[in-house]
């Protein structure tokens, strides 16, 4: 679309009287990051063209859009410069997707974004993507997202009540969280991270996971991070390890990096850390979902089991089931297997490939099959 056309369009949006189908243009348009940056610094410059003012309130611009949301877009007075910094803010918002929900809300959130969820007497829901924003939750500054990486920034103070928070991250995506104590945690897809606002425990630091996550914990001797899950519990003073504890997986597995952490298991009481199973680099610790009492450790390459947050896919000794569960959360898809022959074989290899085809491929190398896929549906089928 020509420049001075899209301009055309951006003004009339401004004043309330593009078309539907000039507005439709004009999200296509907006798809593109080069065309955000554009659109910003457009909007921007009208604005203070037609309020002669340079002083903006981005939050009470950006309630005041949320407001008109709320009323399905009613004709209402707003002043010039509330209205045209409106626009800017929420198309801001819109391009850096930060928007806030709240239970019974107009406002809804994309069931494929990352999303950050305050638990308290109201849930509260935050999507977290796109480019550098502040995070806010009833006007409170909790931190700053940058490409993916989400900041805590938090103070408290003696009257505040800490909640929960939990970060989901969908399928087809990663995310990486840094705590207010400055552990960073980087979670896999299809990952749920629940931990307090703050840690305000004195003895400890203490989150829950489920999914995969890989954690660089901030040390602190006095006080341990503790990393619940289904089957396993994690103790560590200050280290790297990953933890991956996925519902639809048979096991729930911990792989030391570096340092040390102790392990146990989590329907276990903890007298002292004596009671713990202590790992060094490159061991593994398993245990089943299903009930298997033992803990097994085995000696691994760390290293293989830390590729996903590179966006590398590895597969060791990997069964078609696994495989599968594998390339549906770093794909987004939803694959049936209808190919007896692949349930008979294992297969090893790593995939820096951002492209589901061509690693079905090359598994058809080995074992032929075809497959039809239907837009994030695949069904493989046996060759005749």
């Amino acid at each position: 679309m020509k420049q001075s056309k899209i301009k055309k369009i951006i003004v009339k949006y401004m004043d309330s009287q593009a078309s539907a189908s000039e507005e439709a243009a004009l999200l296509k348009w907006l798809q593109s990051k080069e065309n955000q940056v554009f659109f910003k610094r457009y909007v921007r410059t009208e604005s203070l063209l037609k309020s002669q003012s340079k002083k903006f309130d981005e939050d009470e611009a950006f309630m005041d859009f949320l407001v008109q949301i709320k009323k399905e877009r009613r004709k209402a007075f707003v002043p010039q410069v509330l209205k045209y910094t409106a626009i800017f803010i929420a198309i801001f918002a819109l391009s850096a997707a930060v928007y806030l929900n709240q239970q019974g809300s107009e406002v809804t959130i994309d069931p494929n974004a990352i999303t950050l969820q305050i638990h308290g007497k109201e849930t509260k829901t935050i999507a977290l993507e796109g480019e550098m924003t502040e995070v806010r939750i009833d006007g409170a500054y909790l931190g700053h997202l940058k490409g993916g990486n989400f900041t805590y920034n938090v103070k408290l103070g003696r009257d505040n009540v800490v909640h929960d928070h939990t970060i989901k991250v969908p399928y087809g995506k990663r995310f990486q969280v840094t705590l207010t104590d400055g552990t960073i945690v980087y979670l896999n897809s299809g990952s749920k991270l629940r931990y307090p606002a703050t840690f305000t425990n004195k003895d400890k630091r203490e989150v829950a996971l489920e999914g995969e996550a890989y954690f660089n914990v901030n040390k602190n001797p006095e006080r341990p991070f503790v990393v619940n899950t289904r089957s396993l519990q994690t103790q560590v003073f200050g280290t790297e390890f990953n933890v991956s504890a996925y519902a639809d997986d048979a096991v729930c597995e911990v792989v030391l990096v570096e340092g040390k952490v102790g392990v146990k298991d989590f329907g276990k009481p903890l007298p002292n850390t004596d009671d713990l199973i202590r790992l060094v680099p490159n061991q593994k610790a398993a245990k089943g979902h299903n009930g298997e009492k033992n803990i097994t450790v085995s000696e691994v390459e760390a290293s293989s089991y830390t590729l996903w947050r590179k966006g590398i896919l590895h597969f060791q000794s990997d069964d078609i089931v696994t495989i599968i569960k594998k390339l549906e959360r770093h794909f987004n898809l939803r694959i049936t297997n209808n190919c007896a022959a692949l349930d008979t074989r294992l297969f090893t290899g790593t995939f820096d490939i951002e492209n589901v085809d061509e690693i079905l491929g090359v598994i058809k190398t080995h074992t032929p099959f075809s497959y039809t896929k239907d837009g994030n549906i695949i069904i493989i089928e046996p060759t005749n």
